[in-house]
């Protein structure tokens, strides 16, 4: 049975932590790469994972989707990555990347776009490998099966008889599952999708815990599986979700007592206002890091408009970006909301103002 602490001030007195783990985290550079934006946010919150692990000794395992472009990197969040990794493994952390769905090449199975980061982290997982960590001089004793996104997720588990990691597992001690999968059964906007995945195909039974990435969402999937949702939030979608990074470990000496416990991260945060809400230039400035999501004021109905944070007297058109729900991906309709916005959030001095 896996035991979970979801609550961050509860009494963790006789809890060993052995890793730092969550994913999804989804960096992009949709926004232009200043303080307030989507990837200098989605920076701190890897930073506060990275600490966290760094002050309980534990390595930092991102479990699938550092980064969010499918089959390529953009150029900003390669470089920033770059410069953070180098700079924390000369600080002495410890970080496992495990492939997942956003960074594995549909076409060739072979390629992903984490390979780049091979050289300034401990270890970047293209497919399944074996992880045995050690607490209070050897006494404690964990070790996890780390399962990289494969397109076919059976042939992952066929891939662990190839090179027979069960074997490299001693006799008594834990064994856990982290892998990048979405399990059926997992909720998904109020309904429980058919993903084709069952936890069975998993073998569960060898196993004393599985935990999943994929599913943005924080829950549990069955008494020993746990989906970890995503470390921040990546929509307006996901209002309302808890977020955070993960501490695995133990409770007490009991091998089979593997516990998870959330670690809240602090980040900027999308809400979503009242329909027809009438968005102004200090409505759209905050003290903290901020998505405003509001209609567009020329018809309800339209499509949301997904607005960054700017700085007051600046033109808010190179920070302007927007994001068209299914459906209405028209040219013309995206033309129409960007020039509505961009009247109502143009600051008055701005080139082209009324």
């Amino acid at each position: 049975m896996l035991y979970v602490i979801d609550d961050p001030t509860a009494d963790k007195s006789q809890f060993t932590p052995f890793a730092v783990v969550g994913g999804d985290h989804h960096i992009h550079a949709w926004k232009q790469p200043d303080p307030e934006t989507r990837i200098m946010s989605s920076l701190h919150v890897l930073m506060q994972g990275i600490q966290a692990a760094r002050s309980m000794d534990v390595p930092l395992i991102v479990n699938g989707d550092l980064t969010h472009d499918k089959n390529n990197l953009n150029p900003v969040v390669t470089s920033e990555l770059m410069d953070l990794f180098t700079q924390e493994k000369a600080n002495g952390s410890r970080i496992i990347l495990n492939v997942g769905n956003h960074e594995r090449t549909e076409k060739y199975h072979n390629l992903h776009t984490l390979k780049c980061f091979e050289p300034v982290v401990d270890f970047v997982a293209s497919e399944p490998h074996l992880i045995r960590l050690e607490r209070h001089g050897s006494a404690l004793k964990l070790n996890i099966m780390l399962v990289p996104f494969y397109y076919n997720h059976k042939q992952a588990m066929a891939d662990i008889d190839l090179h027979n990691l069960w074997a490299q597992v001693p006799t008594g001690e834990p064994l856990v599952f982290v892998g990048h999968y979405p399990v059926d059964g997992a909720e998904v906007n109020g309904i429980k999708p058919h993903f084709g995945i069952k936890l069975e195909d998993f073998r569960p039974q060898q196993f004393e815990a599985l935990l999943f990435n994929d599913i943005h969402k924080a829950q549990p999937v069955s008494e020993k599986a746990y989906h970890l949702g995503c470390t921040h939030q990546n929509t307006f979608g996901e209002e309302g979700y808890k977020y955070g990074w993960w501490a695995l470990g133990l409770w007490g000496n009991d091998p089979t007592a593997v516990t998870i416990a959330r670690l809240p991260t602090v980040a900027a945060e999308f809400y979503t206002g009242p329909e027809g809400t009438q968005i102004t230039v200090e409505d759209y400035v905050r003290e903290k890091p901020a998505t405003v999501i509001a209609k567009s004021l020329e018809e309800q109905g339209a499509p949301r408009i997904q607005l960054s944070n700017a700085s007051l007297g600046e033109s808010v058109e190179r920070y302007l970006t927007y994001q068209v729900e299914q459906g209405l991906l028209m040219q013309e309709m995206k033309a129409k909301m960007l020039r509505a916005v961009m009247e109502i959030l143009r600051p008055a001095n701005a080139p082209g103002a009324r």
